[in-house]
């Protein structure tokens, strides 16, 4: 009797068990992989992000424009993969291809595609695709915003994007499916770190539609990425979804990604705080907005560093004209910038420092001794002693200047004044 009652137990406590286990093992994403025991349903694995309303969006692909790309903080270049990438301490790893090797020549790079990728249509990814890719982006009918990336690096690159020789000319070939060959017009061993932004557009897809606008339906958009297009509403809405026939290296753990528009240079953070969007650029945030972060013990503890983008702001000049043509002109300039001023109170120094040379700290080369330090030092009285050097004294007959100034929060034009008139040049 006793041991009756025991396995009516262990029944009932089955019972009582199988439903939770199977609601558990239900819980899983587009791939089959299990989530974890406290994870959120996976129909709530959602991801929002806040799109520029004032920025004008062309695409969801680097291949077609850089600077014009939809949701650009997580929407774009995600239905391909680059080449190549980088891991978390910005090594170059493996991506659509999982290996590559250099001719002893150093002229040829050869790309070897993981095998048994494909696009969302159920055709394979090639090698073609890429190369179909490369040469839209060069194609001087393109007026790809980006060409000059490659120019004087793959051969016959500059020539194409001049019209000169026709784009199937260019240094990438296509040697079979699974192989590219990227040749250099001399041996540069930096190549494969260039290929890093740029996922594929389909082959067949540009010779249909004729353009990378194919991307921006969800009836003729297809992907090769970890999402593929839901809904696109420019100026609206984006929401891309995981892809399920995507079998890359970065498969998604996010169901999908949502992105909505509004002011994203001023409102992000309110978006935030109001948990209308997940996640806060760095370049997005205030001095003020850091001052409300630490000082708040919940975003603070949700504040997570990283290393940025390795950006320099920097000014530059046409060299060839008056007058900047004269080194002291341009000395005189370096000199009337006051940086520190514009780190603590435009930038913010939580995330950026007083720049002396154009290479951000860590690269190889970068001014670590600070030997430019006195040449780009704010001097006021030393900048114009250098502008009367050059024939303008206290500013006399220096020509009007226009000056932009273009960076991630503020964007302005405005007439600059010599040097010693410091305030319209900092």
């Amino acid at each position: 009797m006793k041991k009756f009652v025991v396995l009516l137990i262990l029944f009932a406590a089955i019972l009582v068990l199988v439903p939770a286990l199977g609601a558990q093992s239900d819980n899983v994403d587009v791939y089959g992989r299990p989530l974890p025991d406290d994870a959120a349903p996976y129909q709530m694995q959602v991801w929002q992000e806040l799109c520029n309303s004032a920025r004008t969006e062309t695409t969801l692909s680097s291949a077609k424009s850089v600077y014009a790309r939809i949701c650009d903080q997580d929407g774009f270049d995600k239905f391909g993969d680059s080449l190549v990438t980088l891991d978390e301490n910005l090594n170059l790893v493996p991506a659509a291809a999982q290996s590559w090797e250099v001719s002893s020549d150093g002229l040829t790079w050869t790309f070897h595609l993981r095998p048994d990728q494909v696009w969302s249509d159920g055709t394979p990814l090639t090698a073609n695709d890429y190369v179909a890719t490369y040469r839209y982006m060069v194609d001087p009918k393109s007026a790809y915003d980006f060409s000059w990336v490659w120019m004087g690096v793959i051969a016959n690159w500059s020539e194409a994007n001049a019209g000169e020789v026709a784009v199937d000319q260019i240094g990438v070939k296509s040697v079979d499916d699974n192989t590219l060959a990227v040749t250099t017009t001399k041996p540069l061993g930096y190549l494969p770190l260039t290929l890093y932004f740029w996922p594929p557009l389909q082959a067949a897809a540009l010779e249909k539609y004729g353009s990378a606008d194919y991307q921006l339906d969800p009836k003729t958009s297809v992907s090769s990425g970890p999402f593929m297009l839901k809904e696109f509403v420019a100026g609206k809405d984006l929401i891309i979804d995981a892809n399920p026939t995507y079998n890359g290296y970065r498969k998604p753990v996010l169901r999908e990604i949502r992105g909505i528009y509004g002011d994203q240079s001023n409102g992000s953070f309110l978006a935030f705080q109001s948990h209308d969007v997940d996640r806060v650029n760095y370049g997005l945030l205030s001095p003020a907005d850091f001052q409300t972060i630490f000082a708040d013990p919940t975003l603070s503890k949700n504040y997570r560093p990283n290393n940025g983008d390795f950006r320099s702001d920097y000014l530059f000049f046409d060299t060839y004209n008056k007058p900047f043509d004269d080194v002291n002109v341009r000395l005189a300039f370096a000199k009337a910038v006051d940086r520190d001023s514009i780190v603590k109170n435009v930038i913010g120094s939580q995330f950026a420092k007083p720049a002396t040379s154009f290479l951000a700290p860590g690269f190889p080369d970068w001014d670590a001794q600070g030997d430019f330090k006195d040449t780009q030092a704010y001097d006021c009285p030393a900048a114009q002693a250098l502008l009367a050097k050059a024939g303008f004294p206290n500013g006399k007959d220096f020509p009007a200047i226009s000056f932009r100034c273009a960076t991630t929060r503020h964007r302005w034009t405005r007439a600059s004044s010599p040097p010693e008139r410091r305030s319209a040049v900092a």
